[in-house]
């Protein structure tokens, strides 16, 4: 976010002590902000369970691993590619995850995301 981006900016300008940076950090929109359901404990990671992907249409599966995994909308071409890829049968759903998880846009983004309950390969 930009809030984030104008603190690294005065902190390598120099025009705020580290004090300011950390309250400002603090203060920052979700700036570190542990994921968390209603009773169950604070995590830095926010767990998506395979399971609950499973009963999605292979349009809203392929935008829900967009969304959640990459963290935006899925782009009209990769999107096309991965639908066709369910409906010939050419990758599974966890083979897609997989791929999603190991791709580098998404280990570039150093996302809190893990999917619970993946089958293994």
């Amino acid at each position: 976010p930009q809030e984030i981006a104008d603190i690294v900016f005065d902190l390598r300008a120099g025009t705020a002590t580290p004090g300011d940076i950390l309250n400002r950090l603090a203060e920052a929109p979700s700036a570190g902000a542990p994921y968390s359901e209603p009773g169950k404990a604070p995590s830095k990671y926010k767990d998506i369970a395979f399971a609950d992907l499973l009963d999605k249409a292979d349009h809203d599966f392929v935008h829900t691993l967009y969304r959640e995994l990459l963290g935006r909308n899925a782009d009209e071409g990769g999107a096309a590619q991965y639908l066709h890829a369910l409906e010939t049968k050419a990758m599974s759903r966890a083979e897609m995850v997989r791929a999603f998880l190991n791709s580098d846009e998404f280990l570039a983004s150093n996302r809190l995301v893990r999917v619970t309950s993946l089958p293994r390969a």
